[in-house]
């Protein structure tokens, strides 16, 4: 299904129940949407790929993704969101390989808990490029084993950086 390029500014928290279980690919980028309930996808059980690119997006609750356990890419660059942060952001997906996050406003620091103990198992590619990031907390990125790409490029990095950094990486 694809909803991109037109001028939704959010999505009524029922609108996906029941007509759209087969439904395998979500495409919502290009509109003015400012946030997701919680729960809004619990019905597209099927979904594998989900695209929120160039939306208003700037925060992101807890459990919005709850039962997307087939969900594998999730593209959500270009938004507002200011913050990776919290247990249960990505809850749900249980499948996920690939995260989008580019270009938004995440940062000054990428600090515990972190989210991504909820797709570690699963997650090969991390797409966090030109974002606000100046500092990452060490083992933000532990228990990530079959990550194979991370993009940090073209945020704003300083200080020495070290391998707490970047413990718990395995590749």
């Amino acid at each position: 299904l694809n909803l991109s390029n037109n001028q939704l500014t959010g999505l009524a928290l029922h609108v996906f129940d029941g007509s759209l279980k087969s439904l395998t690919e979500l495409d919502l980028s290009e509109n003015q949407i400012e946030s997701l309930h919680p729960d809004l996808f619990v019905d597209l059980g099927n979904l594998v790929e989900l695209h929120l690119v160039r939306n208003q997006i700037a925060r992101l609750e807890p459990n919005t993704f709850r039962g997307l356990g087939k969900l594998k890419k999730l593209r959500m660059d270009e938004n507002r969101i200011g913050d990776l942060t919290g247990a249960d952001l990505f809850a749900g997906l249980s499948s996920l390989t690939s995260l989008y996050m580019m270009r938004n406003e995440i940062g000054p620091t990428l600090d515990e808990p972190s989210p991504l103990r909820q797709i570690s198992a699963t997650l090969e590619e991390l797409y966090l490029t030109k974002n606000r990031i100046e500092h990452i907390a060490p083992g933000y990125f532990a228990g990530l084993v079959k990550l194979r790409l991370l993009y940090l490029d073209g945020n704003k990095l300083n200080g020495p950086l070290d391998s707490a950094q970047f413990s718990g990486l395995s590749k």
